[in-house]
Formats: C-alpha cells, sequence, structure tokens
C-alpha cells in the first residue's frame, strides 16, 4: 500500500458508513489527478484557492452494509470509488459526493446516474455519465463532457469544450472559445459573450441547433440540414473570426444575435468583410 493510499484511508472504515452522516477525507493539493467512479448519487467540485489541501465529503444516502467507499492510488493518481463486495448492482449503493480542490488536480468523473456540479473549476475536468445531468457554473479549465441521456447546462468561459449528449440537450453560455457541441437526439443551444476566434461546431441528429453571437458579429458559416429549415440573422464573411459548422439530420437550425451584451468588445471580435 502506497503511502498516498494510507493518506486517504479513513479513520473510519468503509463498512462503518452510516446513512446521511458525512465522512471528510483530504487529499494533497499537488496530486495531478483524481478519478470518481460513483455509481449511482450526485457530485459537486468546486476549488478553493485558499485552502492548503483538497478535500472530499461523502455523506451516503442509500447505504447497504456491503456497500464501499473505498480509496487508492498513487503518487501521480488518487482514485475514489464506490462499489460492493459481491460486485452487484450499485443501486442499493447511492452517495453524495463534495470535492473541494485547493489546487489545479485534473478530475475525471465516471457515474451511472445523477447529477455532476462543477463550479469555477480550473483544471481539466471530464465527466462520464450514463444518465442524469451535468451543471456547469462559471468553469474555466478544459471540459470533455458526456451524458447519455439527460442534460449538459449551465455558463462557461472555457477555452476547450467538447460537450455530448446521446438524447437530451445542450444549453451553455457565456461562452467566449471555440467548442463542440453535439446531440444525438434533442437541442443544443449555445449563446456567445464575445466572438470566438475558431472553429464553432454544433450538431443535432435530430432536433434543433440554436446558437446566438453578439450585435455585430460576422461569421463563415457552413449550415447543412437534411430535413428542416435554416435562419440566420448573421452576415456571411470568408474572413470572419469565426468559422461556424451547424448541421441537423431532421431539425432545424436558428443563428441569431444577442442585443443586449454587457462588456462584449465587438470592434475587436469583428473582421470587417472585404468590399
Amino acid at each position: 500500500m502506497t503511502l498516498l493510499t494510507l493518506a486517504l484511508v479513513a479513520t473510519a472504515s468503509a463498512e462503518s458508513l452510516i446513512p446521511f452522516e458525512p465522512v471528510e477525507k483530504t487529499l494533497p493539493a499537488s496530486i495531478p489527478e483524481l478519478e470518481i467512479l460513483s455509481g449511482y448519487g450526485d457530485v459537486v467540485v468546486s476549488r478553493d484557492s485558499e485552502r492548503s489541501k483538497s478535500l472530499l465529503i461523502a455523506t451516503p444516502t442509500n447505504w447497504q452494509d456491503d456497500c464501499e467507499l473505498r480509496f487508492g492510488g498513487d503518487a501521480d493518481k488518487a482514485v475514489v470509488e464506490i462499489a460492493r463486495e459481491d460486485g452487484g448492482t450499485l443501486r442499493r449503493c447511492k452517495i453524495e459526493l463534495e470535492l473541494i480542490l485547493a489546487g489545479d488536480t485534473a478530475v475525471a468523473v465516471e457515474g451511472r446516474s445523477g447529477s455532476v456540479s462543477l463550479w469555477e473549476t480550473t483544471a481539466p475536468v471530464s465527466v462520464d455519465l450514463r444518465a442524469g445531468r451535468i451543471d456547469v457554473n462559471d468553469a474555466t479549465g478544459p471540459l470533455d463532457l458526456y451524458v447519455g441521456t439527460g442534460s449538459i447546462r449551465g455558463a462557461t468561459t472555457s477555452q476547450d469544450i467538447n460537450a455530448y449528449v446521446s438524447v437530451g440537450r445542450i444549453q451553455l453560455e457565456n461562452l467566449m472559445a471555440p467548442l463542440e457541441a453535439e446531440v444525438g437526439m434533442g437541442r443544443v443551444a449555445l449563446t456567445f459573450a464575445a466572438v470566438p476566434s475558431g472553429r464553432v461546431w454544433a450538431r443535432a441528429g435530430v432536433g434543433k441547433v440554436a446558437v446566438e453571437f453578439p450585435y455585430g458579429s460576422w461569421l463563415d458559416t457552413s449550415l447543412d440540414t437534411k430535413v428542416g429549415r435554416v435562419k440566420s440573422e448573421i452576415p456571411f464573411s470568408a474572413d470572419a473570426y469565426t468559422h461556424l459548422e451547424a448541421s441537423t439530420t431532421v431539425g432545424n437550425i436558428a443563428i441569431g444575435t444577442v442585443l443586449d451584451m454587457p462588456g462584449a468588445d465587438l470592434a475587436t471580435s469583428v473582421t470587417e468583410p472585404e468590399e
């Protein structure tokens, strides 16, 4: 057992967890990566730059005798896992996890059902959730987000976003950088607070794509729907900073403008078309 594993082991064993009684663990702020295998339940990840160590708070909400909260890993990666002794279903091992980061630890969350909330995270975060929702609140670090059935919503100024929902909705606001967003069946709704420099890719297999940019923007666009309508309020320019690729197989595409966008500097974010 590594020193890090020893540092993560609870003063109370996994078997002694009591529903609705939280257990706290500390982790080194310098650890590069943390993986959370959450099963069923909710996960909240935030950052507090004033802390010297990261803190994990685990609160069981439906916890049978054979459920386990396991901790492990090494100097490069810590692992938190919800499991059962017999390897059976985790439906009766529901838990709420709150992770408060002290440093720039990259976080990977894998869950079967529940929610994942990100609050002002600065390090890379990846989420793979079979069913549920991901809420993004002012996250600035790279985001790689996947939901099978459910939604990805919130506001972020991240410079690196990849979001996918198989069935459901993506709704992101306050965007400032290129991104990729796709829904297999449902709706993609993106609102930019500044004109991004680069490629914006938005797709819905069956559903709708709606993207809004600050008033006064120009776009280099590629809009394609097999069955549906395309409506754009933004003028085209091959020299625009932003290349928008939006498509649906069945469904409408709507490209619009946001008239009231405080703080947007259109003079520096728009390329004028050549005459």
